[in-house]
């Protein structure tokens, strides 16, 4: 179960939270006949579902410590399950406990054995579920392909997607402020390519992006095209390296505006 499969669980424990929160106050309970319930029913059951494949794939014997919280939370969901339809603030307080379960003891045991059955410890990006709630969900598995491909040495995919993810910041940065007119070719309606897109932001700043920020977007870009077009150097651990805290800084910036 990789970053993406994570942030899914994480979704879905939001979800059910965010439709029992929006359910009208006249309700005690909920109906079967009212579409929030039946949104509530349709996550649930792939909680569960998922839940379920997660105590498969980490049998006890080979991952006793995963497996065990795993357990517990698989439990916790089939107790939810069976107390459908119920009443509200039960299913509130439940939901609750899951994710006290889920992101304190499951969600952390998963992503040690990720980690450690990596070729190459260490993110790029941050991958906090908080970050890319409400985001383009491109962004967020963009994202998680640049950490896996930096854990397992696809140093060349790395730096490709980090300038991929880069372009679609900017843009989307730009569709979110109004401001495509300034990013778009008047003639043709196309955004202009990356390089024209970053001298705009270095010249003018209009995103409001910070000093470190700003330094980092030509460096992105440059590692981007050596490892997409240039024939005679392959992209080194060190060199993403010299670059992580820079580029983490950087989208974290953008994202949050996008």
């Amino acid at each position: 179960m990789g970053p993406r499969e994570l942030a899914e669980m994480d979704e879905l424990l939001d979800d059910l939270g965010e439709i029992l929160s929006s359910v009208g106050p006249s309700f005690v309970a909920l109906q079967y006949e009212d579409p929030k319930t039946k949104d509530f029913r349709g996550r649930l059951a792939e909680l569960r579902t998922r839940s379920a494949e997660l105590v498969k794939n980490f049998p006890r014997d080979s991952f006793p410590l995963v497996a065990r919280a795993i357990k517990k939370f698989s439990n916790r969901v089939n107790l939810l399950v069976a107390d459908f339809p119920g009443n509200i603030d039960d299913h509130k307080q439940a939901i609750e406990e899951l994710k006290t379960l889920w992101f304190l003891q499951a969600r952390p045991e998963i992503y040690r054995v990720e980690m450690a059955l990596a070729v190459t410890a260490g993110v790029i990006l941050p991958e906090d579920h908080i970050m890319f709630k409400g985001k383009d969900k491109y962004v967020r598995e963009i994202t998680f392909e640049i950490n896996r491909c930096f854990r397992n040495g696809a140093y060349n995919g790395c730096s490709v997607l980090m300038r991929r993810l880069l372009e679609t910041l900017i843009i989307q940065v730009h569709e979110k402020k109004g401001s495509t007119a300034t990013a778009r070719n008047s003639a043709t309606g196309h955004y202009y390519k990356l390089e024209r897109l970053i001298d705009d932001l270095l010249a003018t700043n209009p995103f409001g992006l910070s000093r470190n920020a700003l330094g980092a977007l030509p460096k992105l870009k440059r590692i981007g095209d050596w490892g997409a077009h240039n024939r005679n150097i392959l992209i080194r651990e060190s060199d993403i390296e010299d670059l992580k805290t820079e580029a983490r800084l950087c989208f974290e910036e953008l994202i949050k505006l996008a």
